[in-house]
C-alpha cells in the first residue's frame, strides 16, 4: 500500500535523527492483533519470563498480554481487521499505530520480535525489523493451504524463523526452504490419554445441563453480523428447554448492544475465557475462527457459522481455495462439521442443525471425529517449545 511506504519511510527517517538508546537485549517486543493471538502469545511470554528472568516486553495486544507483563503500546481494538474493506477503513490508525511502536522498539533497543498472525499489519513490521537487523519470529502461519500462497515468498526476506500450529503446514514451508518448525496448538496441552479415555462418558453428563454456547465472533464487524441471528436463536433455543448463554469477549459498541439486546430478552451473557464457558456445554455455536478448534480440543460438538460483507464474499468465491470455512473441518479434510455461511445462515437452518445434532448417533460421531482432529494436532508443551525457540534465536545474534 502507498500509505504504508510512505509510513515505513517516515519512520526511518524519525527512527535516523533519534538519539540511539542503551542495548538492552533482555527487551523484547509482541505483537497480536486478534484475541486468539493475544491469548497464544501470552502464554509464550509466560513460558520465557520463566526461562529468563530478565526479560521485558513491549508490544501490541490485549487483556491477557497484559497481564502476563507485557507494557502495550496499542491495544488490538484499534487496528483489528476483517475481510477486504476493513483493512483500508482502519489505514489512518494502522499508519499511527505502526508509527509509535516502530519507535518505541528503537527507543528500547529490541533485538528481537514475535509477531502472532495478522499477516496484512504484521508482514509491514516484519520488514522494517528484518532490514534493521532485529530477529523475527513468526508465531502461527498464514493460511498459505486455503489462499494467497505467495505470502510465503515474503518470508524468505523478512522472517528468520516461523512457529507453525499445525504438522501439516510444515511440509509446505520445507519445500519453500523456509525455516519453520510445528510447534503445536498450546489450547491442544490438556488432551492427556486419560481426558481422552474419558470424554465420551463426560460429555454424556454434561448434556444434561443443556448449555449451549454460543460465541458471535470477537470483531465488531462479527458481531454485528452474527450477533442478531444468535440472538434470535438463543430465544427459541431457551423455548425448546436449552440454556443458551451468548459469548462477549470485548467491550466494544456492538459487543454492548448485544449485551443489552440480551438481557432485555432474559438471555444469559458470559464475559469471562471461553474455555471456561465451553468445559460447561454440551455443544456450541460458533463464528468460524479460533474458538472453533478449542471447542474441538474440548470436544464440543458445534455448528459453525459466519457472515463477512457481500463483496468480500464474491471475491472468496473466486480467488479462494476454500473448501471449508471452520478449521475443524479444514484439518480432517472432510464436513465433520455443519457449516452455515452468508445467506445460508438463517434462523430456520440454525434451529434444524441443532435438532439434528443433538441426536445421540450425530452428537456421538462428532465427538468422535473431533477426537481425531484434536490428535492430529496435539504436540505437548507448545507454548514452551515456542518460547526455547525464540531465545535461541535471538541467541544467535
Amino acid at each position: 500500500m502507498l500509505f504504508f511506504s510512505l509510513a515505513i519511510k517516515l519512520s526511518k527517517c524519525m527512527l535516523f535523527i533519534m538519539k540511539k538508546s542503551k542495548n538492552n537485549s533482555q527487551c523484547f517486543a509482541i505483537v497480536a492483533v486478534e484475541s486468539s493471538g493475544d491469548r497464544i502469545g501470552a502464554g509464550v511470554v509466560k513460558e520465557i519470563k520463566k526461562l529468563n528472568k530478565q526479560a521485558s516486553f513491549i508490544g501490541i495486544g490485549a487483556t491477557n498480554l497484559q497481564n502476563c507483563g507485557v507494557e502495550l503500546v496499542a491495544d488490538i481494538a484499534s487496528i483489528s481487521a476483517i475481510g477486504v474493506l476493513d483493512p483500508f477503513l482502519k489505514i489512518k490508525k494502522w499508519l499511527s499505530v505502526y508509527a509509535s511502536f516502530r519507535l518505541e522498539c528503537k527507543k528500547r533497543a529490541v533485538k528481537a520480535v514475535i509477531l502472532v498472525d495478522g499477516f496484512d499489519f504484521n508482514i509491514r513490521l516484519a520488514r522494517a525489523f528484518y532490514d534493521e537487523g532485529v530477529k523475527v519470529m513468526w508465531y502461527v502461519g498464514p493460511k498459505i493451504w486455503a489462499w494467497r500462497k505467495n505470502r510465503l515468498e515474503l518470508f524468505k526476506t523478512r522472517v528468520h524463523l516461523t512457529a507453525l500450529l499445525f504438522p501439516f503446514e510444515k511440509p509446505l514451508y520445507d519445500a519453500a526452504k523456509i525455516p519453520a518448525f510445528a510447534a503445536g496448538h498450546p489450547f491442544a496441552d490438556h488432551l492427556t490419554d486419560d481426558y481422552c479415555r474419558n470424554v465420551i462418558f463426560n460429555r454424556q453428563n454434561i448434556k444434561k445441563n443443556k448449555i449451549i454456547a454460543l460465541f458471535p465472533g470477537s470483531r465488531e464487524k462479527e458481531i454485528l453480523r452474527t450477533g442478531p441471528i444468535l440472538l434470535k436463536a438463543a430465544q427459541r433455543l431457551k423455548n425448546m428447554g436449552f440454556t443458551p448463554v451468548i459469548s462477549i469477549v470485548k467491550s466494544s459498541v456492538q459487543a454492548k448492544q448485544l449485551k443489552s439486546d440480551a438481557q432485555v430478552s432474559g438471555i444469559n451473557i458470559w464475559e469471562n475465557d471461553a474455555e471456561s464457558l465451553l468445559k460447561q456445554s454440551f455443544m456450541t455455536i460458533a463464528a468460524s475462527g479460533t474458538v472453533t478448534l478449542e471447542a474441538a480440543f474440548y470436544l464440543i460438538p458445534m455448528i459453525i457459522i459466519y457472515k463477512i460483507d457481500s463483496l468480500s464474499w464474491l471475491l472468496a468465491k473466486k480467488v479462494l481455495n476454500i473448501s471449508y470455512a471452520g478449521l475443524p473441518n479444514w484439518i480432517a479434510e472432510k464436513q465433520i462439521v455443519p457449516e452455515l455461511l452468508q445467506d445460508q445462515l438463517t434462523l430456520d437452518n440454525l434451529i434444524y442443525e441443532v435438532q439434528n445434532l443433538i441426536k445421540p448417533a450425530n452428537y456421538e460421531l462428532q465427538i468422535i471425529e473431533l477426537l481425531k482432529v484434536a490428535k492430529s494436532v496435539h504436540v505437548k508443551n507448545a507454548a514452551l517449545k515456542v518460547a526455547e525457540a525464540f531465545l535461541k534465536l535471538n541467541e544467535g545474534g
